[in-house]
């Protein structure tokens, strides 16, 4: 009995560890593929909840899309998930991400105003963990922007292949 437990424990522990792995490749490629490149990166901790916002997906991309991946699983970008985990993005922490609790952010005491800071969902995966879907709000100084990345795993690397926006908000300052 103690070996089956000592097991369990075991295997709940290498998955676990496997997952953090998957996760941090999957987030290697969204900076790479999707955020602009810059020096340095502010991620908030705490992921945000996930939405499709108004999205329709037009009969033009499903064809595209159906063309191009006829294994897609549309239901990945047409349902609003709800009940998701959050994931705390505290492990992407290094020298050129930093990251911060939502309350300790303060985008005007960073010192670059043009700084913006990220907000991740919690990805969600198809079944088969070949497609991944990945919500990111970025907060800039005048302007924030909600946007839908849809990944695709190829050779371990995860490519983007769609993006949709569900949200974008423009402030003007006026002195």
């Amino acid at each position: 009995m103690r070996e089956i437990i000592f097991l369990i424990v075991l295997l709940s522990q290498v998955t676990m560890y496997s997952q953090k792995t998957e996760l941090q490749v999957l987030m290697s490629n969204v900076f790479e593929e999707s955020i602009v490149q810059r020096d340095s990166f502010i991620v908030v901790s705490e992921s945000i909840e996930y939405s499709i916002g108004e999205f329709k997906l037009h009969n033009i991309q499903r064809r595209d899309l159906k063309s191009e991946y006829p294994d897609f699983p549309f239901d990945l970008i047409t349902t609003n998930w709800k009940n998701i985990p959050k994931t705390n993005w505290n492990f992407l922490n290094d020298k050129k991400i930093k990251v911060f609790k939502k309350n300790e952010i303060r985008t005007w005491e960073l010192g670059d105003k043009n700084l913006p800071y990220y907000q991740f969902s919690t990805p969600i995966f198809s079944s088969d963990r070949v497609y991944c879907v990945i919500k990111v709000f970025t907060n800039g100084a005048k302007s924030a922007d909600n946007r839908n990345y849809v990944f695709r795993k190829t050779n371990d690397k995860w490519k983007e292949i769609f993006n949709y926006e569900t949200q974008k908000i423009v402030v003007e300052i006026v002195d």
